[in-house]
């Protein structure tokens, strides 16, 4: 494309304000050249693709100014660059006829796009620990090195991650990303990884395997989603999965604790099984952040198939809103359903504990320890195959000035749920059963949002609970990127 030396105007999207009104946002446009800087490292060929599918199909101002928000996304999402930044430069008008024939010459305004790339670092090496809830912790090395594009014409960048932790005793994960196109990144996983399964450590987890999957996210929807005047960044995609392990279940025997001491289906889960999954995840997220969002809808539905052994769904919804100035008073409300059925021929063969469902935690129906609710046998969770959970959340920026604007809210809640086994009982039976007698809780607590995680510390009360389920009364920590 050739670019005129003589422009008139310039706007950023950096800028917080709006760069246009309502009448400007449909004026026609045409993007008469790109102008790019940092992407030696990028294929040509895969740089204009990513064009193609985003900023050249412009035809207005308000349509450029939405699909250089998502080639801006798109291009970190899919390790491309580490940061991408756009600056529209206007040129002098042009006049068309209107697409009504009348003899009016309607003006088109041409625009040329300063796209500034920040390169992705070609190797890095990290070493760290990571503590979680209940008293987990972890020692991690992590090499990560993006592939020259000399070698693959993808962009494609492959992660090792070695770890190991009281609860996890080794892991070992190979990962590969490869962008095929801007609207879907290949994923591959090998992986090994012995851990514990319970706080009881009577059951020792060995999975070692592969995963291929493919996320799919339609661009051409993504001009419907965005809003130009706020800061949200909708994100809607399609993932399918294949996964293929050699799962190994092994009793062990902590201390002077006798393997016989364990409940009957622990010991039943020991031995080994070849899993091979088939699922697909659907995600629509239009909130303005994923881990501490102050406003939006999620919608996330996933399903999962293991071919001769069970089918398993699991729905979760989340409405978060503000109000007052700088979002001082945030409600947020969750809704999680899920149900499993074992399909497999000899229906006493029982589903796997590990991939039934759990229920109860800090992140979780908090005021119940992890694993706390559901069934029990003697002092083992083994697990639901359906269940229902929600909360309540209102966060409040606190009430003094000098640390008003930090990242610590006060936090009030109510969570509830229920977790049972259905023993293939009709679908409208099961539903009656999740209707009723729920366990709940509620409390006050304070909350960090960090960039990189959230950190809650809440002093929680059980409501009501079923006689076998494990309840925290008092303080209560938890740490991660999703809460109920």
């Amino acid at each position: 494309m050739t670019l005129a030396s003589e422009m008139s105007d310039e706007i950023s999207l950096d800028k917080q304000t709006p760069i246009f009104n309502g009448g400007s946002a449909s004026k026609p446009i045409r993007v008469a050249g790109v102008v790019t800087t940092g992407t030696d490292n990028i294929d040509p060929t895969v740089l204009q693709s990513y064009l193609d599918d985003t900023i050249l199909k412009s035809i207005t101002l308000g349509q450029l100014v939405k699909n250089a928000d998502v080639l801006n996304k798109r291009l970190c999402q899919h390790h491309i660059a580490l940061d991408a930044k756009q600056a529209f430069h206007f040129q002098d008008y042009k006049y068309i006829s209107d697409e009504k024939g009348i003899h009016d010459m309607v003006p088109l305004m041409e625009v040329v796009s300063q796209l500034d790339v920040l390169p992705p670092k070609t190797f890095t090496a990290k070493t760290g620990t990571n503590f979680g809830n209940d008293n987990d912790a972890e020692a991690y090395l992590q090499f990560e090195k993006l592939i020259d594009k000399k070698y693959l014409k993808l962009p494609t960048r492959v992660n090792l991650e070695l770890l190991r932790g009281t609860k996890i005793h080794s892991s070992f994960l190979f990962n590969s990303y490869s962008s095929l196109s801007p609207q879907s990144i290949l994923n591959f996983k090998i992986f090994s990884q012995f851990y514990n399964w319970n706080s009881n450590k009577g059951l020792d987890i060995g999975q070692r395997g592969a995963r291929l999957s493919l996320r799919y996210e339609p661009l051409f929807l993504h001009p419907i989603l965005h809003n130009p005047y706020s800061n949200e960044r909708p994100t809607l995609f399609h993932e399918w999965f294949l996964e293929s392990c050699w799962r190994s279940s092994k009793i062990c025997s902590p201390g002077t604790s006798a393997p016989y001491m364990y409940s009957d289906t622990i010991l039943s889960q020991a031995g080994d099984q070849f899993r091979t999954v088939l699922g697909h995840t659907f995600v629509l997220d239009k909130r303005n952040h994923f881990m501490c969002p102050t406003k939006g809808s999620m919608l996330k539905w996933s399903n999962e198939l293991s071919p001769g052994k069970h089918w398993k769904t699991q729905l979760e919804l989340n409405n978060v809103k503000s109000w007052l100035n700088d979002d001082f008073i945030t409600f947020s409300t969750t809704f999680k359903t899920g149900y499993l059925k074992n399909i497999s021929s000899q229906q006493s063969l029982p589903v796997h504990i590990c991939d039934k469902f759990q229920n109860g935690g800090p992140n979780d129906i908090r005021s119940f320890q992890t694993f706390g609710l559901g069934p029990r046998d003697l002092y083992d969770a083994i697990g639901g195959d359906a269940f229902v959970s929600y909360g309540v959340s209102v966060f409040s920026r606190l009430p003094w000035k000098k640390i008003q604007k930090s990242n610590f809210r006060l936090h009030w809640f109510f969570n509830g749920g229920k977790l049972i086994n259905h023993d293939n009982m009709s679908l409208s039976n099961c539903i009656g059963q999740l209707s009723k007698e729920h366990s709940t809780s509620t409390g006050i607590g304070l909350v960090l949002r960090h960039p990189m995680a959230r950190f809650e510390l809440n002093f929680s009360l059980p409501i009501a609970a079923h006689e076998n389920d494990l309840m925290r009364k008092g303080f209560q920590f938890g740490i991660g990127l999703a809460f109920l």
